[in-house]
């Protein structure tokens, strides 16, 4: 059965005397259709949850699911991209909550950010660790036919020397204990093999996607790079059996041109998108369902890669 995962990033409750900003909801899917029955809301004053609620921090506003202990189950990564990691402000986390028969359980879930051990780099002010998230099977690992998904979390306002928001990204493997720091890559523009340089504003990882393959592929937009007189391109880096691979297979291409977001009070009109505006199916899928208040979304997928359809107003 799907599940539908909603942020409600920007809803205020109240959890005792604590305001709370950051939270997200999970329904659950049924023969009928997605249902309110067992419906779970997560934040990080939720029983079992590591971390601490605290305003501004963002919990929830990105979000990636994938079987990243490779139990068969889906398991959800959740950014928290204006975390205070100590004192250092803005530095950003993620929380990952692991699947279980009963749906999503609090019990072994984990945080990660760039002070954990074995992580690659530091947590410093503003990074924004968890500022994008995308799951993909970048090794092609799997265990008793459970595909071991890793993580892919963008920082884009990582520094490098005296450029600021040159951007980064840090991949975490799955394991059957879940993801793990072992053989954690750190991606950038400095790094061999990735196009072009680090450079101020670049705030490469911005955006993620993965491709699917025999190995999974990332896409990283970098919105403040520019190519052929473009602002705004992409880097492809290819999938192999030891994970990404720069060396192998690594490409600049300027990114597809993403629809613009509708708004509620379009009575009526249509926005329409081709496979072509999407680097994959799930992308196109994650874009329709963030409208799904307002938008009646009506897809159609060829060989599992990418999406035809078109989005119309709900709206009365």
């Amino acid at each position: 059965m799907a599940t539908l995962i909603w942020p409600l990033a920007r809803q205020v409750t109240r959890l005792g005397v604590r305001p709370v900003q950051e939270a997200f909801t999970s329904l659950y899917g049924s023969a009928s259709g997605l249902t309110e029955v067992g419906d779970q809301i997560f934040h990080q004053d939720t029983s079992g949850i590591q971390g601490v609620a605290e305003t501004g921090d963002k919990f929830g506003e990105f979000l990636a699911t994938g079987d990243f202990n490779c139990d068969g189950r889906s398991d959800l990564a959740v950014g928290a991209p204006q975390e205070a990691i100590g004192t250092v402000v803005e530095a950003g986390a993620v929380n990952i909550i692991y699947g279980s028969a009963s749906g999503l359980s609090a019990t072994t879930n984990q945080i990660w950010d760039q002070d954990s051990p074995n992580i690659n780099d530091f947590a410093e002010a503003n990074d924004n660790f968890g500022g994008a998230l995308v799951a993909g099977n970048f090794d092609g690992n799997s265990i008793s036919g459970h595909a071991c998904m890793d993580l892919a979390i963008g920082i884009p306002g990582e520094d490098f020397g005296l450029a600021s928001d040159t951007g980064a990204v840090s991949v975490l493997y799955g394991t059957s204990s879940g993801v793990s720091a072992t053989n954690d890559q750190f991606w950038h523009q400095s790094v061999t093999g990735v196009p072009d340089t680090a450079e101020t504003d670049d705030e490469f990882g911005t955006r993620l996607w993965s491709m699917v393959g025999t190995y999974d592929d990332l896409f990283i937009l970098v919105p403040g790079d520019s190519l052929n007189g473009s602002t705004g391109v992409a880097v492809y880096i290819g999938g192999s059996p030891s994970g990404l691979d720069a060396i192998q297979q690594s490409v600049q291409i300027q990114p597809p041109q993403v629809p613009p977001i509708p708004t509620p009070w379009e009575e009526s009109k249509s926005c329409g998108f081709s496979s072509s505006e999407f680097l994959n199916c799930n992308d196109a899928i994650a874009w329709c369902a963030e409208h799904k208040g307002d938008w009646q979304c009506h897809m159609s997928c060829g060989g599992g890669q990418c999406c035809q359809g078109t989005c119309t107003s709900a709206a009365t």
